[in-house]
């Protein structure tokens, strides 16, 4: 396995659980890939839009997601564990 990604509908939005890339596979595009397969699933479900939170200093996924459409619209302060702040992102 080099990556897993999940998605949820709730209520006419989806939401990206996780992905997650095998640091040896890095900057090989299967974050995108897997982006790209998830989104394709939440337009067979039709919802309205996709949201996820990204870590605020994970530059890398932050610029994938920006890429892919989604706009960054708020934070949770200290959403993660070890402290770290999470960015809300919506593609609509």
């Amino acid at each position: 396995v080099v990556g897993l990604a999940g998605i949820a509908d709730l209520a006419g939005s989806a939401h990206v659980l996780d992905i997650a890339v095998d640091p040896a596979w890095r900057g090989r595009g299967v974050g995108r890939a897997l982006l790209a397969r998830l989104l394709a699933v939440a337009d067979q479900w039709g919802v309205d839009g996709v949201t996820l939170e990204v870590r605020s200093g994970d530059g890398r996924a932050r610029r994938m997601y920006g890429r892919a459409g989604f706009v960054e619209s708020g934070t949770r302060p200290g959403y993660y564990p070890d402290g770290d702040d999470a960015v809300i992102a919506w593609r609509r």
